[in-house]
């Protein structure tokens, strides 16, 4: 240290070795803290209406990377090169159905929907019933109306590698 040559027992100059010591143990410990939030979760932003009425463009939500993932999680995944928000509907060796009214059918049992959904049959352009095979998810999204999701072909299946979590809380700004 500047000015402790020779005085490494002088107890001022000891304190001041310390006190930088301490420094960089703590903005060392910050970094890897901050490493691991990173690996863990992550903060994305609703954009579009496919998730409304219960996510709105403009929220953010905190999404856990790891874990099971389960009908009804809301996830957030890559498709082409957008970020989407959907809700997972079917799990592998689901049968979905859905009839002209857009009520979901898994397994053959009608599915009651405990989230405000808007429902609708539109947009679809595959056939119904659709096995989910695989590792993949069938996902819609809430707005059902407008919602590019599982029911479009170009979508389809999500694949999991192209999840990057499961949301596990809402920032509602406005």
């Amino acid at each position: 240290m500047k000015g402790c040559e020779g005085k490494e027992t002088d107890k001022g100059c000891f304190n001041k070795i310390k006190s930088h010591r301490n420094r960089y143990i703590t903005i060392a410990l910050i970094l890897i803290i901050l490493g691991m939030a990173n690996l863990l979760f992550a903060f994305c932003r609703i954009t579009g209406d496919s998730m409304d009425p219960n996510y709105k463009t403009g929220d953010y939500v905190l999404v856990f990377r790891t874990g099971s993932l389960y009908r009804d999680d809301v996830i957030v995944f890559k498709h082409r090169d957008k970020t989407l928000c959907r809700r997972i509907i079917g799990i592998t060796d689901d049968v979905v159905d859905l009839d002209e009214n857009g009520n979901v059918f898994l397994n053959g049992q009608f599915k009651q929907d405990n989230h405000h959904i808007i429902k609708s049959y539109e947009p679809c352009d595959i056939a119904f019933p659709i096995k989910v095979v695989g590792k993949g998810f069938f996902v819609m999204g809430d707005n059902r109306q407008i919602s590019l999701d599982s029911r479009i072909g170009d979508l389809g299946l999500v694949d999991p590698n192209k999840i990057i979590g499961k949301v596990v809380f809402r920032i509602h700004l406005f």
